[in-house]
């Protein structure tokens, strides 16, 4: 970049700067233009976080600010205010206009008074009063906001929830209420939220609800429970929510599901409870798609059971020892992880799972790995994990018996076989029948020397062999030449840094990279050739990705930018100052 554009790039950003804070002067905040919905209207953000206004005898209050826009010129149809981390004690009447979003979150609000919003009737349509300390909704507070779509009260010291309290008409459509302390749901049929479609009361104290609790939520289509005290629930809680999609109960102490059937849910989690068995879970969920029911203590899965219809299914951290042979036609996503098997069950095949694109099958006792050679292969796995397996000592040629046959446009397996302290042997033939490899990830196992005939290595994207022992002898001169040349050339260079001999012990803990490209075969010459690594010392390796004239100009745009913002600041400073002498009104 010539010093010339760089001066021009300079002027060109002080100028639209200086016009800019000749039209928005804000006082002690921060105000700034941006693209409304339509071209030719504007949205403007003002920020008043953190301004440090005087407490009053009373209560801090929040800090009204005072600007100088024209609005009408300006084509503002509406203000976005933030007025977070102010140490706000308490909310009046507020004077504020055209605001649409309001902020007051971070605060440490206890009270906010009747008709505190009044003035926001008209306009506002989200408002956060999060992590403050309220104790209580008073029932007057949100009654004049009638067009009021979005409020979040959590992380505050909420006890009890009465629905009716929040006077919302038929406006609200999310209510985030999570991190209080509420123990208890009153209301009256809740005929005030009859368009809510997101509750979040997750984290709170819950110990029993009821379908009274949710009665005419008819739009309701995402409930958040996670994180309280339900042990139980009832049959028919969930009956009235005819819309709900999405239902989150995890980190709960529920042992049983027996529900009323709910059609419309299509994803549901359920992990770090105590349920035992998904007997007839379907039944209940008929037209589930995906369900996370991690870390219960589920043992088996019931044959009479119908899974079709889940695309994603993880049942991770459970006690399932074997995986039966049944239809799950359209699963994309298992997720098999932290249990307890010592075989690969012969339920995972293509037959059963035409549809499958992610396995995982880390952390398991595994002591051999054995893919079954029934049902039929996978058509599009995508990524396989194998990893953290304590047991597993060495991969066989059957390993991965007629694993894949591609369908078309099949882009090739993402293999992680990675961080297996016992893991020393792999047969040249394990790899034979996964084709084609994209990304081979062998890393941190016990590893000394691997077969060169185990893969097709110039067809692999990424190759990671970092953290093994690797015995740096002629038997593995072909891994220096051809995997960590294409790396070095071609690839990422990361991925060479921990790619180091651990013997003999004259090469101990130097890296392969720096025996590459050598005249002649670095770990094939012997006793002579040995003493010349030995006695050389190691070649700065450049391992990162870019190039010198990248960084130039990365410095050169670096510098700008940097002569840019002081130039910016001394505007500011001389602009604040003269801000001090005009006439402003209030906002």
């Amino acid at each position: 970049m010539t010093s010339k554009a760089t001066w021009s790039l300079v002027w060109l950003v002080l100028v639209v700067f200086v016009s800019c804070e000749e039209e928005l002067q804000c006082g002690e905040c921060a105000c700034k233009l941006l693209d409304g919905p339509q071209n030719n209207l504007k949205v403007m953000e003002l920020n008043c976080s953190a301004t440090g206004n005087d407490v009053s005898s009373t209560g801090k209050q929040v800090p009204i600010p005072t600007v100088n826009v024209d609005y009408d010129s300006l084509q503002i149809y509406n203000v976005w205010a933030y007025f977070r981390r102010n140490n706000i004690t308490k909310v009046q009447i507020l004077n504020l206009e055209l605001v649409a979003k309001l902020f007051l979150d971070e605060n440490n609000i206890e009270v906010i008074f009747d008709n505190a919003f009044s003035n926001l009737a008209r306009t506002l349509t989200e408002l956060s009063v999060a992590h403050n300390n309220l104790r209580e909704i008073r029932s007057k507070v949100f009654e004049p906001l009638k067009k009021l779509q979005v409020l979040d009260l959590s992380h505050n010291n909420i006890q009890e929830l009465h629905f009716d309290d929040l006077n919302l008409r038929n406006s609200l459509k999310t209510l985030l209420i999570s991190s209080n302390q509420i123990s208890n749901i009153k209301n009256s049929g809740t005929k005030e939220l009859s368009s809510l479609e997101t509750l979040d009361l997750s984290a709170n104290q819950l110990v029993n609800i009821s379908k009274n609790n949710f009665m005419k939520l008819s739009k309701l289509s995402t409930l958040n429970l996670s994180s309280n005290k339900l042990a139980s629930l009832q049959v028919s809680i969930f009956s009235p929510l005819t819309a709900l999609r999405f239902l989150d109960l995890s980190h709960n102490s529920i042992s049983t599901l027996g529900l009323s059937p709910v059609r419309s849910l299509k994803q549901l989690k359920i992990g770090d409870n105590s349920v035992t068995n998904l007997h007839k879970l379907m039944e209940v969920f008929p037209n589930l798609q995906e369900l996370h029911i991690e870390n219960n203590g589920i043992r088996s899965l019931n044959k009479s059971d119908k899974f079709e219809a889940l695309r994603v299914l993880n049942l991770s951290r459970n006690e399932l020892s074997d995986f039966p042979s049944q239809a799950f036609t359209e699963l994309i996503d298992l997720d098999l992880s932290s249990n307890k098997f010592k075989k690969v069950p012969a339920g995972l095949n293509g037959k059963d799972m035409p549809s499958l694109r992610y396995l995982s099958l880390d952390t398991n006792p595994l002591k051999s790995v054995e893919f079954s050679t029934t049902g039929a292969p996978f058509r599009d796995l995508r990524r396989l994990r194998l990893c953290h397996l304590e047991e597993l000592q060495g991969l066989g040629e059957q390993a991965f018996p007629w694993l894949i046959e591609p369908a078309a446009g099949y882009r090739g397996l993402d293999l992680t076989i990675a961080h297996n302290p016992h893991l020393a042997e792999v047969h040249k033939g394990a790899l034979k029948h996964v084709r084609p490899l994209d990304k081979l990830d062998l890393s941190y196992n016990a590893l000394t020397s691997l077969p060169m005939e185990l893969a097709s290595w110039e067809n692999i994207t990424t190759v990671d062999l970092q953290g093994n022992p690797w015995h740096c002898q002629c038997s593995l001169q072909w891994l220096l030449d051809e995997v960590v040349g294409h790396i070095y050339e071609k690839g990422d260079r990361r991925l060479l840094v921990d790619l180091r001999c651990a013997s003999p012990a004259a090469l101990r803990d130097r890296r392969l990279v720096h025996y590459y490209n050598w005249k002649t075969p670095a770990l094939c010459g012997g006793e002579h050739m040995m003493g010349r690594m030995k006695k050389a010392e190691e070649v700065e390796v450049n391992l990162s990705s870019g190039s010198s004239e990248g960084m130039l100009i990365a410095v050169s745009v670096l510098g700008t930018l940097f002569l840019v913002l002081v130039i910016a600041g001394l505007v500011v400073h001389f602009r604040s100052r003269a801000k001090l002498r005009h006439r402003n009104r209030r906002f």
